[in-house]
């Protein structure tokens, strides 16, 4: 969902949230079925608990119980990359210093490089003003089949062997290299339901879900008009070509005809009897009807 604490931002998630509900309604999904709700909400449970709460009422959505040390989803004193995002504005310098120094143009992170954190004294951060959050869940909604074993959830803190990337600071075009053990600004959720067997459900997927969204459909209607009406020119364009190419054979093929005739007609010169005039006559009505025949294999 739209992230960060302002009040537009807060307003985006409680319309994304009729969203979310309003699909999982339309959707034809049997009530003996589990269903189950999964993401980054971008609600934080701690700091925005009301909020949060609103949301899991609105979506008829519970919380397995964590049953895990690592309670936050967004951990500045663990994980380098939180406030990489622009979380880290009020307190840039800060954050930047906790990188430590660079050796040969890499900058190498450690615990011992971490500074105080802003809002928990005693306690060491990579981004001093970031909070710690949970936002991230799994989540099971209460309106379908309910887990028969109270389900669990972990949030895990996942680290890798060190790796190298281009690290550039902010203003700056000097670039650099940074040693993470990091893959994401958020770690990530498991959690673990354990549902009574449904044998034959009746639906499955979201490919009979009736999700209405004018934009896509105003545009899929566009994009299928243009291509037939691309379609109609193509085949016009096609047509005339073969009927002009036909024609221009038909018109070869005359001319040879008449350039091997050993017939030569000489109106100029012609001086017979009246037979022979009407003869002639005859001959150049002939070459008069075959103009028509010609014009007609043109068009």
């Amino acid at each position: 969902m739209q992230s960060w604490e302002t009040d537009e931002a807060k307003a985006d998630r409680y319309k994304q949230t009729n969203q979310f509900i309003q699909f999982i309604n339309s959707c034809p999904i049997d009530p003996n079925e589990p269903v189950l709700l999964v993401g980054d909400f971008n609600t934080d449970m701690i700091s925005e608990k009301n909020e949060t709460e609103n949301i899991f009422r609105t979506l008829k959505a519970v919380l397995p119980v964590n049953i895990n040390e690592q309670i936050y989803t967004i951990d500045p004193s663990t994980n380098l990359l939180v406030g990489r995002d622009g979380g880290d504005s009020e307190c840039l310098v800060e954050y930047e210093a906790s990188w430590g120094t660079p050796i040969n143009s890499v900058y190498n992170p450690s615990n011992s490089t971490r500074v105080a954190c802003n809002s928990r004294p005693g306690v060491l951060c990579y981004c001093p003003c970031c909070l710690f959050q949970v936002l991230d869940y799994i989540l099971y909604s209460s309106a379908y089949q309910i887990p028969f074993i109270s389900p669990t959830l972990q949030v895990i803190p996942v680290k890798v062997d060190p790796f190298q990337v281009v690290w550039t600071k902010r203003g700056l075009d000097v670039s650099k290299y940074m040693t993470l053990v990091d893959l994401s600004d958020h770690y990530p959720v498991i959690a673990k339901f354990q549902f009574n067997y449904v044998k034959e459900p009746k639906n499955w997927g979201a490919k009979n879900c009736q999700y209405n969204d004018t934009n896509l459909s105003v545009g899929l209607l566009w994009l299928f008009l243009l291509v037939g009406i691309g379609s109609v020119f193509l085949f016009a364009i096609l047509f005339m070509s073969y009927r002009f190419c036909d024609c221009c054979k038909s018109l070869r093929k005359r001319a040879k005809k008449a350039l091997l005739s050993e017939k030569t007609i000489d109106l100029t010169t012609y001086d017979a009897d009246q037979d022979e005039e009407e003869d002639a006559q005859s001959l150049i009505d002939q070459d008069e009807d075959l103009l028509p025949e010609i014009m007609d294999d043109f068009y």
